[in-house]
């Protein structure tokens, strides 16, 4: 006789509903003023000389600044850089994080009605070759500057969609970079499409446009629909699980999961209480994370996201062991085991001979010894400890 699977333990995943959904109502503008104010003083200083070298552009930013700093409260600190010694690796980020914090800051008082234009903000970021500490990015981002893609985009971020302007611009350079790299013999590796949940887990935050907007003459004026910690790694496995859209994901939560307050799983089948719709669809949101948690997901999704999989994967089982561990007793034996799990586990088994996982992965003895699942730099060595503890 077959052995039966285990059901689901869903009430660990519930428990981190009800945490996503208290993350929330601390999850506000208060963290991107907090973070603006930490690059500011950096960034103010690094470009400084580049900034004074072209005094149109620097009149705009210092016009752009000061009008933050008034609506949110900010101060510009004095702070000692050692410009010379910022590689591009280390300036680069900060211009991103700079940025892509200020569209935000610019989206809300936008909403808000707290300013009635976009602070010539696109102006900035069009003309970003003005600041740019490296001839070679300067000469990558200028063969870049006069294309289509580039002037749509600021046209967009021109009529109040700064937020999603301002990250196609940031994908724009990044594709640009990545072809020129692509040509070189040896070139460095592609860097990483910055997507959606990208921004939701970086900036805590994502832009919902107004509904079915076909066109306008005047100023767009988003929603900043605000993203915790807890709910991202929720909303991507479901996005991963269900092979939606991650806005889809979020939105099905915040609506659906989040609203009802005493669903009880595993129990929702009771004669004497029948399970509402909204129950149902709640037990069923939460199946689908536990799945994507156990690997049960269409192999075609890991494959073509297997790097970006794996973070995710790996964030859960460190954050959440115990969940995890609940989630683990539940899964099929080898013999059992479904053929996307085998198909996941030898296409992680190659990659984990590669130069890049050959760092990450630790030998039997380091995680054979930790009763807890561990949180790797890899997935190989999760899927290896859960084998083990299987059998």
């Amino acid at each position: 006789m077959k052995k039966q699977e285990k059901p689901l333990p869903l009430e660990g995943i519930l428990s981190l509903l009800r945490q996503a959904k208290e993350e929330l109502k601390n999850t506000d503008i208060s963290i991107i003023v907090r973070d603006f104010q930490e690059i500011l003083d950096e960034f103010w200083t690094y470009s400084e000389q580049l900034r004074l070298a072209n005094p149109s552009y620097n009149k705009i930013m210092t016009q752009f600044v000061d009008k933050l700093c008034t609506e949110y409260n900010l101060t510009l600190n004095l702070m000692y850089v050692r410009v010379n010694q910022y590689s591009t690796d280390m300036w680069g980020p900060i211009y991103w994080r700079f940025f892509h914090l200020a569209s935000i800051l610019v989206a809300h008082a936008l909403h808000n009605k707290r300013i009635n234009d976009v602070l010539n903000f696109p102006t900035l970021i069009y003309n970003i070759d003005c600041i740019l500490p490296c001839s070679i990015c300067t000469s990558h981002y200028l063969s870049l500057k006069p294309t289509n893609r580039v002037k749509l985009t600021v046209k967009d971020m021109s009529f109040g969609l700064v937020m999603s302007g301002m990250q196609t611009f940031h994908n724009l350079v990044t594709e640009n970079i990545n072809k020129v790299h692509k040509a070189q013999p040896h070139g460095p590796p592609a860097s990483r499409y910055f997507g959606v949940i990208d921004f939701a887990k970086t900036y805590h935050c994502i832009e919902i446009p107004p509904p079915q907007l076909l066109k306008s003459s005047t100023w767009v004026r988003p929603r900043i629909d605000w993203q915790s910690k807890t709910h991202n790694i929720l909303c991507t496995l479901l996005a991963l699980s269900t092979h939606q859209l991650y806005l889809q994901c979020s939105q099905l939560m915040k609506n659906i999961a989040y609203a009802d307050e005493n669903v009880i799983v595993n129990k929702n089948l009771s004669r004497d209480s029948p399970p509402t719709t909204q129950a149902q669809n709640t037990v069923r949101i939460l199946t689908l994370i536990a799945q994507a948690i156990k690997l049960q997901v269409d192999k075609k999704v890991i494959s073509n996201n297997l790097d970006f999989y794996s973070e995710v994967i790996e964030a859960f089982y460190g954050e959440f062991p115990d969940i995890s561990r609940e989630l683990v007793n539940t899964l099929p034996n080898s013999t059992t085991m479904p053929q996307t799990e085998i198909d996941i586990r030898n296409e992680l088994k190659r990659l984990s001979s590669e130069e890049k996982f050959n760092n990450d992965v630790s030998d039997d003895e380091d995680y054979e010894s930790n009763s807890d699942i561990p949180c790797k730099k890899t997935l190989i060595a999760i899927i290896d400890k859960l084998q083990r503890e299987r059998k």
